[in-house]
């Protein structure tokens, strides 16, 4: 009996070498579900969630070329609605992949780095860096399909050109089994931007769709670098300013009065053009600006010191002839 096993299983592999099988396979699916690849399988991989894992790249589909005239699209990538009890999940860790190109046409391939995962209502946690050049950076956004709220990213803002896109990676979703895909933005509603930042180096830098940097911060106000928090560096460079103010030793340069300017700080309580506490206080200072115009005030109470040691030198003198006679 154990020899006859024996051969048995020696002669397995060669039986199972000269099988053939054309259709795609599917483990763990429910009967009205079809495979989406030569091997599908579902529960288990997905480290025990009811989930999928895409070794071979899911294809989602060709977006449309909205430079032809066809429609913008989203790409919905997982449900945000939390449709039943006990707290369902959904989310994406892998990469998404947009590509296209041909001999005649225009090359492109983004890469994306996406981490995803909803779960109780105040925890969604959504991130979806850039990998490559080609990559353009990615507003997430909130768009209700059918009645359910996903996030979104927008095509037209991937690519105005068709585009196949595709995902590798663990996918899991129990809130209504949906996979990532293409729908017409005619046929989604409520859209706003839920994410417009994404995570360069984890919590620590972030960066916005305008290039904008922030270091432990995700409100750059705007401003290409913001920094929350001290900055300390051996050296430091600004731009030189067209107006730096040396004409102010210029023969045409009129300067305020003394009476002017002590009228002036008596109402004000500060230099003219030199911002209020209050101000500088609401709205920080421009430090290339703020240091012109501090030189302009050195150089105006140089020309006043000028002109009284010359007023002194002649009443000194006055004085002399006085003593003289």
């Amino acid at each position: 009996m154990k020899k006859f096993l024996f051969v048995c299983l020696s002669l397995m592999p060669f039986a199972l070498k000269a099988q053939k099988w054309d259709g795609p396979v599917g483990i763990g699916l429910k009967a009205v579900e079809t495979p989406f690849s030569a091997l599908d399988v579902s529960g288990g991989i997905a480290e025990g969630r009811p989930g999928r894992v895409f070794v071979a790249p899911y294809v989602i589909g060709w977006s449309n070329d909205v430079t032809a005239g066809q429609p913008d699209q989203y790409l919905l990538l997982m449900p945000l609605a939390d449709a039943g009890t006990g707290h369902p999940v959904a989310g994406l860790s892998g990469t998404l992949y947009m590509s296209r190109g041909t001999a005649t046409s225009y090359n492109f391939n983004g890469e994306y780095r996406i981490s995803m995962q909803r779960a109780y209502n105040n925890n969604i946690s959504l991130t979806l860096v850039p990998q490559n050049d080609y990559s353009r950076f990615l507003k997430i956004y909130s768009v209700k399909y059918q009645g359910v709220p996903y996030a979104a990213v927008k095509i037209s803002e991937i690519l105005i050109s068709s585009c196949l896109i595709s995902f590798s990676g663990h996918w899991w979703n129990q809130l209504n089994g949906e996979k990532p895909r293409l729908v017409a933005a005619t046929d989604v509603t409520e859209t706003t931007v839920f994410k417009s930042t994404q995570p360069v180096f984890g919590q620590f830098i972030s960066a916005d769709a305008s290039g904008n940097i922030g270091i432990g911060t995700t409100d750059t106000k705007g401003y290409k670098l913001a920094v929350g928090g001290a900055i300390i560096a051996e050296r430091m460079r600004v731009k030189a300013m067209a107006s730096w103010p040396d004409y102010v030793f210029e023969n045409s340069y009129q300067r305020p009065s003394l009476a002017a300017l002590d009228r002036y700080i008596k109402e004000h309580k500060h230099l003219p053009e030199i911002p209020a506490a209050t101000e500088v206080a609401a709205k920080g200072i421009d430090v290339a600006e703020m240091n012109a115009l501090l030189l302009k005030k050195i150089e105006e109470l140089t020309l006043y010191l000028i002109e009284e040691h010359k007023r002194n030198n002649e009443l000194e003198a006055q004085v002399k002839k006085l003593l003289v006679k």
